[in-house]
């Protein structure tokens, strides 16, 4: 599955996720539309076997149910920014979402879509994990890479 944000060939202001398949290129199901903001960050996992996506737009996270078309609301970054990254991973069982608004790092249970844990990351710019677990954050013209010590 990959997601794609665009708003080219839109009306002005209108903006859409595609989502489709990435061995045949078709699209799964209608695009997403009516976001309230320019979308900034995508991302795409499964939950409990369903395609889903994660989408930063208008300074809000929103989890897209790809098989019932259904989007819900899953986050406000309210004071701390517009989200700028998201990344997505199952670790032991347990499908996450790593969101990054400001300066402020929260990881996400879809499952349940409760913040698990938050953390402040000065200059704090893009996110991303690696297979194996580890978080990987720019910090401008730096990189930080944090492992899992334990697991829960």
């Amino acid at each position: 599955m990959a997601v794609i944000g665009s708003d080219t060939g839109l009306k002005k202001g209108d903006r859409r996720v595609d989502v489709r398949d990435v061995a045949t290129g078709l699209p799964i199901g209608e695009p997403l539309t009516g976001l309230p903001g320019r979308v900034y960050a995508l991302a795409c996992t499964a939950l409990d076997d369903r395609p889903i996506t994660v989408i930063g737009a208008g300074g809000r996270a929103y989890m897209h149910d790809v098989a019932t078309d259904r989007c819900t609301d899953l986050l406000s970054t309210g004071r701390h920014g517009w989200v700028s990254s998201v990344a997505c991973i199952v670790l032991d069982g347990r499908p996450l979402a790593v969101i990054s608004a400001g300066s402020t790092l929260g990881v996400w249970d879809l499952r349940t879509r409760k913040l698990v844990e938050s953390f402040v990351v000065p200059s704090l710019a893009q996110t991303a994990v690696a297979q194996d677990g580890s978080l990987v954050v720019s910090l401008r013209r730096d990189v930080a890479v944090f492992r899992r010590t334990g697991t829960s």
